[in-house]
C-alpha cells in the first residue's frame, strides 16, 4: 500500500474570485466567454468549484493579465 495521499484542492466561486481580485460575476463571465480560462466543475445543482492548480497556472501565464483581459 502507498504511504502517501494525493489531494487536489478546489475553490468555491467566492474564494476563486477573491484570489483573482475580481467579482464572482466576472469569474463566471470569463469561464463562459474566454477559451483560455479554466472551466468550473459542477458537483451538484448548487455546487460549483474551480481547481486551484488550474487557476494558479492561468495566473502565472503573463499574457492573461493584461489591462484588456481585466475589462471583461
Amino acid at each position: 500500500m502507498n504511504d502517501f495521499q494525493i489531494t487536489e484542492r478546489f475553490l468555491r466561486p467566492k474564494d476563486a474570485a477573491k484570489m483573482l481580485g475580481v467579482s464572482r460575476a466576472t469569474l463566471y463571465t470569463w469561464a463562459r466567454e474566454r477559451d483560455d480560462f479554466p472551466k468550473p466543475i459542477k458537483r451538484g445543482p448548487k455546487i460549483t468549484l474551480w481547481r486551484l492548480t488550474e487557476l494558479q497556472d492561468w495566473m502565472e501565464n503573463g499574457e492573461n493579465w493584461t489591462d484588456e483581459s481585466l475589462r471583461a
